[in-house]
């Protein structure tokens, strides 16, 4: 929802402004069944900053808000049962393992060893990943924990802005995003480099804003596919340069002797 929306108009917006329209799109479907009261209740916003949003955002106010939020959900389902008859399976596998491929063999898996040393090397280290890009962060944070690498995953972005306006340049963040352009991520990538902490992108789109400003920039590559604008980008590559990731972490692992097995 928050893409429907120009930077020009979003950057209007102050930090609670913003909050609730994140929190608007974490929760759709409750919010197109939900009053002004029970919105501002629930998102720990007040009526007349929801009501200040709406106004930047163009609209009449929040009944408008909730009407295109509604229009939206119903336009998701329809085009989401339209596309999956006509989608079919060997295409999706063929394209997976296309993906993959492209992905393996890219030239920025090269900095995977860098990769590995950065989030070794620093003092604080946190994982970011918004919508479907959220389950390929908590996947490799997930595998950091059982390796002894501690970190910290966020999903609301306020709390990555507040540790990375904290960074300095012993610290680092690893960024996942498919298209690189989603403003929460490259906010956090802004105020991560700000304070020249490094950051580690797994992004698919090279000439992203996200990939840009990332030190070290892994491509994960992917089809573009939408339907209505809905995203339906594949994640899988972004799970496979985890993996890789983490066996790269497994190699350099601090205190290992050269030659030795990670098992061992």
């Amino acid at each position: 929802m928050i893409e429907a929306f120009r930077d020009d108009i979003l950057s209007t917006l102050t930090p609670g402004e913003l909050d609730f329209l994140y929190f608007a799109e974490l929760h759709l479907a409750e919010i197109a069944g939900w009053s002004l009261d029970q919105a501002a209740a629930a998102s720990f916003a007040s009526a007349p900053v929801i009501e200040r949003a709406c106004k930047k955002l163009h609209l009449s106010g929040y009944a408008e808000l909730r009407f295109l939020i509604r229009n939206e959900l119903k336009g998701r389902a329809i085009a989401a049962q339209d596309g999956i008859s006509a989608y079919r399976t060997t295409a999706a596998q063929d394209a997976l393992l296309r993906e993959a491929r492209l992905t393996l063999r890219d030239p920025s898996m090269a900095l995977l060893p860098q990769a590995a040393a950065a989030i070794w090397q620093a003092e604080s280290l946190v994982l970011f990943g918004r919508g479907l890009s959220e389950f390929p962060a908590e996947y490799l944070s997930e595998y950091l924990a059982r390796i002894g690498r501690p970190c910290r995953r966020y999903l609301d972005p306020p709390f990555v802005y507040r540790d990375a306006a904290a960074f300095t340049d012993r610290d680092a963040i690893v960024i996942f995003s498919a298209g690189g352009r989603t403003i929460p991520v490259v906010k956090a990538a802004a105020i991560a480099k700000k304070n020249r902490a490094t950051i580690i992108c797994i992004c698919s789109d090279r000439e992203s804003p996200l990939c840009k400003m990332a030190g070290i920039a892994l491509h994960a590559a992917s089809d573009t596919l939408s339907i209505n604008q809905i995203d339906l980008n594949s994640r899988f590559t972004q799970f496979a340069v985890a993996d890789a990731l983490v066996d790269e972490l497994l190699r350099e692992k601090p205190g290992q002797k050269a030659g030795e097995s990670p098992a061992s």
